[in-house]
């Protein structure tokens, strides 16, 4: 028999991170039930979890494991929900990353929706629609319970078993750091030609995950204004480029707007998005004294061909 234990990670967490604040838990109030439903084609089991507990409200169930954190803050407790339509299975399955083996990807969720709040003992809450996670076990003090063969009790091997289950409570580690994803993830507005490189007082597209830390989607309103200065922190989220500050006008959990600010030297520069869940690694970007761009947003290309916006005075 085993211990589970989880790791959870941002999509972003196979990139080097900067001054992230990891959350370890655990053990969890409620425990997860893995139940096989067979091999691939590659031979990989194949799992169907069920998640903590579950509470059908008469249109959505709602599946919640939730546990006590420390490293991030002052401390707390962090939820992970499960919601889906229906009072059915659970949509959430993984697979073995190779034959029987005991490390699953949770990559594979068919419906509905997973969430990860993040409550600090402050009042503080962070909260995040990260996915996907990892799954591993090791050898432990006999916690978890299981149905079918005697072969059958590892996680990986129950994948392998149609019918055959495992159940028990996970233990694990959740790193909150907004990631500006590697490839175009700093870009010039994105009508104005989306170019590689940018210019002072032009307006850049950030792209990524985990860019905001309360899944929250905002566009700056007048109360966002400091006087006549527009806000350089926007729902927790700052930016900065060059080192300077940046005014940000819009914020969602994979993308940001910022306005390159005045004085930022020319040459490659780096831009650090930094949220309550820590700061991004550096995305550098050449900084030109220029960057001229036209109106030519996506909706424009026909057959092929980017057209530019024309407007006439009447």
């Amino acid at each position: 028999m085993i211990n589970f234990r989880a790791l959870l990670l941002a999509i972003a967490a196979f990139t080097p991170l900067a001054s992230a604040s990891v959350a370890s838990f655990g053990p969890t109030n409620q425990a997860i039930t893995l139940t096989g439903l067979g091999g691939d084609a590659l031979g990989n089991g194949v799992v169907r979890i069920t998640w903590g507990t579950c509470v059908f409200d008469g249109a959505n169930t709602v599946c919640t494991v939730s546990a006590p954190f420390t490293g991030v803050g002052p401390g707390g407790t962090v939820s992970y929900v499960l919601t889906y339509q229906g009072n059915g299975p659970s949509p959430l399955t993984s697979r073995s990353r190779s034959p029987g083996n005991d490390l699953l990807g949770f990559a594979e969720l068919s419906s509905g929706s997973f969430t990860v709040t993040f409550t600090e003992s402050n009042g503080t809450t962070l909260k995040y629609d990260t996915f996907p996670f990892f799954l591993y076990n090791q050898p432990g003090d006999g916690s978890a319970t299981w149905t079918g063969s005697p072969t059958a009790c590892s996680v990986g091997q129950v994948g392998l078993k149609v019918g055959s289950t495992i159940t028990g409570n996970v233990s694990g580690s959740f790193d909150p750091t907004p990631v500006i994803r590697t490839s175009q993830g700093v870009i010039s507005a994105g009508a104005f030609g989306a170019f590689s490189s940018i210019a002072p007082a032009g307006w850049i597209e950030i792209y990524g995950s985990q860019l905001v830390s309360d899944l929250s989607t905002h566009l700056w309103e007048g109360n966002d204004f400091n006087g006549v200065n527009a806000p350089t922190t926007l729902r927790t989220t700052t930016v900065t480029i060059g080192g300077k500050p940046a005014y940000i006008d819009y914020v969602s959990p994979t993308q940001v707007n910022a306005q390159v600010p005045t004085g930022v030297p020319t040459g490659l520069q780096p831009v650090v998005l930094t949220t309550a869940g820590g700061s991004s690694v550096a995305f550098n970007i050449q900084v030109n004294a220029i960057q001229p761009g036209f109106l030519a947003p996506p909706a424009f290309v026909l057959n092929g061909r980017q057209y530019v916006v024309a407007q006439f005075p009447d």
